[in-house]
């Protein structure tokens, strides 16, 4: 939902697809950025509120992630994917989470104009 709501406020309500993730270690790579990206947006947050004077999470929910639950949800998020992952395909799990970064990049890119990854470094396979 907060995902949603971000983006909706940007007036970017069509469906899209990020990356696939189609195989459980594809889903736990691209899970764990998701994921992970809640930690730095408590800091964009806060800036956000601080200098655009933005409020209630309307137009940035997304970077307000869980809240004051961040840290607590983050570490719990760890611990089950460390035990989930424990028999997988690491190789596919860290694949995973390099598509789940290059889509963010690529989105920042497409909706911002912003270049955060260069052309050499778009191949999940280097």
């Amino acid at each position: 939902p907060i995902y949603r709501r971000t983006l909706n406020s940007a007036g970017l309500n069509q469906r899209t697809q990020l990356t696939p993730m189609n195989t459980p270690e594809s889903f736990m790579g691209g899970m764990y950025v998701m994921e992970g990206s809640t930690l730095g947006g408590q800091v964009i947050s806060r800036h956000l509120e601080q200098i655009l004077k933005l409020h209630d999470g309307i137009g940035y929910s997304y970077f307000r992630g869980h809240q004051e639950n961040t840290g607590r949800i983050w570490k719990e998020f760890c611990e089950a994917l460390t035990v989930a992952a424990k028999d997988r395909d690491w190789d596919a799990i860290v694949t995973g989470a390099r598509r789940m970064f290059l889509a963010f990049s690529l989105g920042a890119e497409r909706l911002l104009g912003w270049t955060l990854v260069q052309p050499e470094f778009r191949s999940i396979d280097a």
